[in-house]
């Protein structure tokens, strides 16, 4: 009608087509879900690990009671360990392999009764000095770890006969290992190992040492001093050369050192009484 002033209505958008709506949709869930994914991630691992510690907690309250000498805690999906483990002093053997431990409490050190420790799988990155307290310890396997180092106080395992560092990141081994002298078998494969400490000569009770898959590229003279190694394995290492004081090794029956980047061989190596194993292959500059 003239005259009238038409009514003013609020714009109206268009409707999303299809396309932009489904790409709204889109980004809502890239925006939410990832998120809220997670967090059921989290929940769940964490009532993963609450259930793990409780039934390790069970488990350590039951052997208690039981007065036993073997507790088995392994692939439980720990992340802690109780530290009423501390209570069960009577313990000679304790597993904790295939876990997700990052480190152990102190009360670890209250079991001086433990003569056989293992500690494989997890993920530890430091051990605690307590670790020392366990001084007739005779096994630790530490395999499939984190660590780059230990403490000192590893050289107070005066008892301890076999150790295994496999697969972690150690560069070195700290001059404490020199204390070890019961030492008879010592696994450190699968490292970055770039160096041996020289105090490594001490452990003349050795009759293993396994060294493959470093980055060494030479051997300390002191390894002469190992009169009791039977079998030296170096394999996929960066050795050019082998050290003269490798002859002095009399009792040794295996030496591997397939790929390595030896050039020439000494002709002592034919001298070594009891060797009846020697791997060269993968030496490509060999000239034999």
């Amino acid at each position: 009608m003239e005259g009238c002033v038409q009514p003013q209505h609020s714009r109206v958008e268009p409707p999303l087509s299809i396309r932009e709506a489904k790409g709204y949709h889109l980004l809502l869930s890239q925006l939410h879900f990832p998120r809220l994914a997670n967090e059921t991630v989290m929940a769940k691992n964490s009532e993963q690990a609450d259930a793990a510690y409780a039934e390790a907690l069970k488990r350590i309250e039951d052997y208690g009671s039981q007065w036993v000498s073997h507790l088995d805690l392994s692939g439980l999906g720990l992340t802690t360990v109780p530290p009423e483990l501390g209570q069960l002093t009577h313990l000679t053997k304790l597993n904790l392999e295939i876990n997700h431990l990052t480190t152990l409490p102190p009360e670890i050190g209250k079991l001086t009764a433990l003569t056989n420790l293992d500690l494989s799988g997890n993920r530890l990155t430091t051990l605690p000095p307590q670790i020392g307290q366990l001084t007739i310890l005779k096994k630790l396997d530490l395999g499939g770890n984190q660590l780059t180092t230990l403490p000192p106080e590893i050289g107070q395992l005066r008892a301890l006969k076999s150790f295994n560092l496999t697969s972690n990141q150690f560069t070195t081994l700290p001059p404490e290992f020199g204390q070890l002298t019961a030492l008879t078998a010592l696994f450190v494969g699968h490292n970055q190992l770039t160096t041996l400490p020289p105090e490594l000569g001490r452990l003349t009770a050795l009759t293993k040492v396994f060294l493959h898959n470093n980055r060494l590229t030479t051997l300390l003279a002191e390894i002469g001093q190992l009169t009791a190694l039977k079998e030296l394995i170096l394999v996929n290492n960066q050795f050019t050369t082998l050290p003269p004081e490798i002859s002095q090794l009399t009792a040794l029956t295996k030496l591997w050192l397939q790929d390595n980047k030896l050039t020439t061989l000494p002709g002592w190596l034919r001298d070594i009484p009891k060797l009846k194993e020697l791997s060269l292959h993968d030496n490509p500059a060999l000239q034999l």
